[in-house]
């Protein structure tokens, strides 16, 4: 009698499990190495930004160095890379070696390019520092305006600005106090593009009638408020608008 033989598995099917099993390494590779890959470029960006800080807070040391305000931004104006790259991480003049502990790029990896540009206050510059990997891709920027601690002497002339912000005239198309921050702004960036021009803004915000017949409210109702100028100083503004009956 003969005995039964269990059945195996043919060569075609051998074939497809090593093909599947093939696919699935294939891919829990590619996985951990994708995975490898970006963590190192976590590490690299991280690596990268801790510089930028570190080099900026160098260079602000530079900016706001003792003695002539001037001659310190002069100092800070020679650390510009201008074109170049630099494998030295740090701005330290005495660290001239990527190696060095205080740069750590021995490897030399990173890269850095340090821009230091002129702005319209010469007692202050924008700088940029910027780090890439070896084959020049960006990895951090940071950018700061650094001021000199000490100041040189100007001139000043000082002007005092009366401005008309006038609240509880009624008829007004906006909120005069919504533009205020806008002005403050560009009476701010007027005084840093002229050292030594100090504005003192004074603002009249109230009407204020006396018992003075001459500081009677004005009111036009000749003609809109747009179309001729007001001959008093305190005045309602009356006809305001196209369709306006000159009640407001």
């Amino acid at each position: 009698m003969k005995k039964k033989v269990p059945p195996g598995f043919s060569l075609i099917e051998v074939v497809i499990a090593m093909l599947v099993f093939s696919i699935v390494v294939l891919a829990i590779v590619q996985g951990i190495t994708t995975l490898a890959r970006q963590s190192q470029s976590v590490r690299n960006r991280t690596f990268a930004a801790e510089k930028v800080m570190q080099m900026l807070a160098e260079l602000r040391s530079v900016a706001t160095a003792s003695g002539s305000g001037l001659q310190s931004l002069a100092n800070l104006d020679n650390y510009d890379d201008g074109s170049t790259f630099n494998f030295v991480l740090t701005t330290h003049k005495d660290v001239t070696s990527p190696a060095d502990a205080t740069s750590g790029n021995g490897a030399l990896k990173f890269k850095r390019k340090v821009t230091i540009l002129h702005t319209n206050d010469s007692l202050s510059r924008m700088v940029y520092v910027r780090v890439y990997d070896a084959s020049g891709g960006a990895l951090a920027e940071g950018a700061s305006l650094m001021r000199t601690s000490v100041k040189d002497y100007f001139p000043t002339q000082v002007y005092d600005v009366y401005l008309l912000e006038l609240e509880n005239v009624p008829g007004w198309w906006t909120s005069l106090s919504t533009l205020r921050p806008t002005l403050d702004n560009v009476i701010q960036d007027l005084q840093n593009r002229n050292p030594g021009l100090e504005l003192r803004i004074h603002y009249i915000t109230r009407l204020a009638y006396g018992r003075d017949p001459f500081y009677t409210p004005f009111i036009n109702q000749a003609s809109l408020a747009s179309a001729a100028p007001s001959p008093y100083v305190y005045f309602y503004p009356g006809l305001v608008g196209p369709n306006d009956n000159g009640t407001n």
